[in-house]
């Protein structure tokens, strides 16, 4: 049986975050997306490399790469009980 949002408590679903990082430019800075909870649901954020690093590590986040994509997706359909 697949655990669903509605399972979970506020803290366990806060507890929860993510990095995808999808662009590092020329001039240092990263380009990335930071969701708490939900991968579909994330805000756009630029750091220099170092403070991502720093960043990632103070929040415990989960990096997604482009491979972990579909499993995101696949993760946000919704469970309906049989």
């Amino acid at each position: 049986m697949q655990q669903t949002l509605a399972d979970d408590s506020p803290q366990d679903v806060l507890a929860r975050k993510f990095v995808r990082v999808t662009h590092r430019r020329p001039d240092g800075l990263v380009e990335f997306e930071f969701a708490i909870g939900e991968r579909e649901l994330f805000v756009e954020m630029m750091l220099p490399d170092r403070a991502f690093d720093e960043f990632c590590g103070i929040h415990s986040v989960t990096r997604i790469d482009d491979g972990q994509e579909d499993i995101a997706l696949s993760a946000a359909l919704p469970t309906f009980p049989s």
